[in-house]
């Protein structure tokens, strides 16, 4: 699957037209209570728990490294619908930031390896 990369110039979006301006007001207008749902598919449990923290050891906290606990940090792995796993650094319940597309559990733990061993000295880029 190719990557597909596209830019925006935040500082010169295209202007809108005047119908684009009468429906952007027409929908500020509109009460919760008018938006129709009912082309939405209901969610249960199951979608939203790859994207909650897990809750137990056996989820993919590893109860083995040391925690920061004072101030809540902790690295969570856990596998995707799709089979693959991914990396969550989270402080308490917030997610600060989540890699994905790990074949194996050693290789999401090799890349909490990494970023434990080299974060403290890595430069930071803005892209864009």
């Amino acid at each position: 699957m190719a990557t597909v990369r596209k830019s925006i110039d935040l500082k010169s979006f295209p202007e809108l037209t005047d119908d684009e301006h009468a429906e952007l007001a027409r929908l500020d207008r509109m009460s919760d209570e008018a938006i129709d749902y009912s082309d939405i598919a209901e969610l249960d449990a199951s979608f939203w728990r790859p994207h909650a923290a897990p809750e137990a050891p056996e989820a993919g906290i590893d109860e083995t490294e040391p925690r920061s606990a004072a101030a809540g940090f902790n690295f969570v792995i856990y596998q995707s619908r799709t089979g693959t796993y991914s990396v969550q650094f989270l402080r308490g319940q917030e997610v600060i930031f989540e890699t994905s597309g790990f074949a194996s559990v050693s290789q999401a733990r090799g890349a909490i390896e990494l970023i434990k061993t080299h974060a403290p000295n890595m430069p930071t880029r803005l892209v864009g």
